[in-house]
This record gives structure tokens, sequence and C-alpha cells, in this order.
């Protein structure tokens, strides 16, 4: 028998998979993190097809793991760094033209502010 906790986080993944394909039609940089998203729902499939076909238990449980949450964790991790380095790379940029700006100020204008 199927869980209901299991079919109603489905009818919630799903539902936040319409905003997931939305924002990512709009916002390609966070690719890792849709993926990981989808990937996750994928495992919650197979832990519902685990419920279902008791027969194929072991199967459906490696891919729920494999697929679902080992691949989603290491693409939310993967997600995360590069989102890192791209905001330590603004952060950076900013750093650098302030600097610019600086040298260009006279020294009366830098100590006025």
């Amino acid at each position: 028998m199927i869980d209901p906790g299991k079919i109603t986080a489905l009818v919630i993944v799903l539902v936040g998979f319409y905003f997931i394909i939305k924002d990512y039609r709009v916002n390609k940089e966070l690719r890792f993190i849709y993926n990981a998203y989808a990937f996750l729902a994928v495992g919650l499939v197979f832990a519902i097809l685990k419920d279902v076909y008791n027969f194929y238990n072991y199967f459906f449980n490696l891919f729920e793991h494999s697929f679902g949450i080992m691949l989603a964790g290491f693409l939310f991790a993967a997600g995360a760094y590069l989102a890192n380095k791209r905001m330590m790379n603004v952060i950076e940029e900013g750093r650098k033209a302030r600097i610019e700006k600086m040298k260009k100020m006279k020294v009366k204008e830098v100590f006025k502010k």
C-alpha cells in the first residue's frame, strides 16, 4: 500500500517543480540547483514505486538513494560552490572598482566622505 505521506510529498514536489521550471527559464545560472531538485523528485518517485512493487524493493531502494538522494546532494553542493564562487568574483570586482575610483580622486575628496 502506498503511504499517503509520500503521495502528499509528491504533490508538493510537483507543484514546486512548476516554479522551478518557471524560474529556470529566466535564470540559467542555477542549473545545478534545478537539476538537484529534479533528482529529488525522481528519488521520491522511486520511493513510491518501492511501496507499490515489493518484489523489486532492493532495486528501487538503490535507485532512490543513489539517484534521488546522493546525486541531488552532489548537485546541491556543486551549485552552492559555484554560487559562492560567483559571489566572491562580484565582491572582488567591486573592491577593484572602489580602489580605482579612489586612485582617480584627489586626496581631499577622499577624506571628505
